[in-house]
């Protein structure tokens, strides 16, 4: 999404988590993320920016290695939407617990694409 504008808005659940520190906690890294030279000029929370002014959410818990800093995520890209004057196309719903989806956390992400998707 961060790199192809057609895409209208965008969710990251249980992924938000820079190179940094996946880095310093001995993360593994998915392949998705295995970009020869990246992480050498760039953070995960580049891309995020990237993303704005369009909708995007952000769901992480407290507990989860591969979320482990989303907080850090969030606010870094939060002050290029805020430039954009689209602070409120970013949201971060963190709750308590490891990385599995779970039932609560599935149903509100389903609700914030059906109040996005309406708002188009």
């Amino acid at each position: 999404m961060g790199l192809n504008e057609e895409i209208a808005f965008g969710c990251s659940s249980g992924a938000a988590c820079t190179y940094r520190q996946k880095m310093q906690m001995g993360t593994g890294l998915e392949m998705a993320l295995v970009v020869p030279g990246f992480c050498q000029h760039y953070e995960l929370t580049d891309l995020v920016k990237c993303a704005a002014p369009r909708s995007f959410l952000l769901v992480s818990a407290t507990e989860d290695k591969y979320s482990f800093d989303a907080d850090v995520v969030a606010a870094e890209a939060r002050a290029v939407y805020a430039e954009l004057q689209a602070a409120d196309k970013l949201e971060h719903y963190r709750y308590e617990g490891g990385h599995a989806l779970t039932e609560e956390r599935f149903r509100d992400i389903i609700n914030w694409m059906v109040k996005v998707a309406g708002e188009m």
